[in-house]
């Protein structure tokens, strides 16, 4: 894991915990808890595994019907891939 992914995985987690955020929520599950939240067009979330070491965080921005997401892994399991990725998806009502 380079020095970079590491410091930008900080820089997302703090965001997400800090107080500038909107629609903060945080979902505990027997496996991970999620964290979410929104700063303005960007919705922001980390992922904190509990049975594996592994921890995401990622930032995504939704432009028309697609999805655009950046994720950073951490850890010595990465259970998610780091990098960009685009989906196409539906607007619900």
């Amino acid at each position: 894991m380079s020095r970079i992914h590491v410091l930008l995985f900080d820089l997302l987690v703090r965001l997400v915990l800090s107080d500038r955020v909107k629609n903060y929520r945080e979902t505990p599950r027997p496996e991970e808890t999620v964290t979410e939240a929104r700063v303005g067009p960007f919705n922001l979330g980390v992922n904190d595994c509990h049975v594996l070491d592994s921890r995401d965080a990622w930032i995504q921005l939704r432009i028309g019907g697609i999805r655009l997401e950046y994720s950073i892994c951490v850890g010595s399991e990465p259970i998610r891939h780091t990098g960009f990725s685009a989906r196409r998806v539906r607007f619900s009502p």
